[in-house]
């Protein structure tokens, strides 16, 4: 906001007794801009307003899968996630440099780039991204890889 950019934002997700004092810090200058703040407890309200975002931000120190950043991968956003914990296990490798940062000060400057729309990657990359998180996490795949696996238990029981 200080940097002059226009933007909204979608902060989804339980607020807990303690957070970072940069939450604290920035709440006023940032407020304005909240569609939503806080848990949605309805699957298809999360979901409709994932998909009415361009960008999803992780600034998490703990992550044991990141099935958020998974949901709003597949919906259509741009990741821009810290290159530690699960996230470079869930990003494909060719996409680390896209979606992945080092530090802040390299959160901040990328995300500058991405709400000014010249860091956003073009639409045949970003379905790509989508693509290739659907074929690795996407229930359909999921679910037929389980069937498969359960098919392939069943048969060696049987014989």
């Amino acid at each position: 906001d200080q940097a002059g950019a226009v933007f909204d934002l979608v902060l989804v997700g339980e607020q807990f007794r303690t957070a970072p004092a940069v939450f604290a810090e920035s709440w006023p200058s940032l407020q304005p801009h909240f569609i939503h703040a806080g848990f949605v407890p309805d699957r298809s309200e999360y979901l409709a307003l994932v998909k009415r975002c361009d960008i999803v931000v992780s600034t998490a120190i703990q992550e044991n899968f990141g099935i958020a950043v998974a949901e709003a991968i597949l919906a259509g956003c741009q990741p821009l996630l810290p290159n530690r914990l699960a996230y470079p296990e869930l990003i494909p490798e060719e996409f680390h440099d896209s979606c992945l940062y080092s530090s802040d000060a390299v959160l901040y400057d990328r995300l500058q780039y991405l709400i000014d729309g010249t860091g956003r990657m073009n639409s045949t990359r970003l379905t790509e991204l989508r693509e290739a998180t659907e074929s690795r996490f996407g229930a359909e795949h999921i679910v037929q890889r389980i069937d498969e696996e359960l098919g392939s238990v069943v048969r060696r029981v049987r014989s």
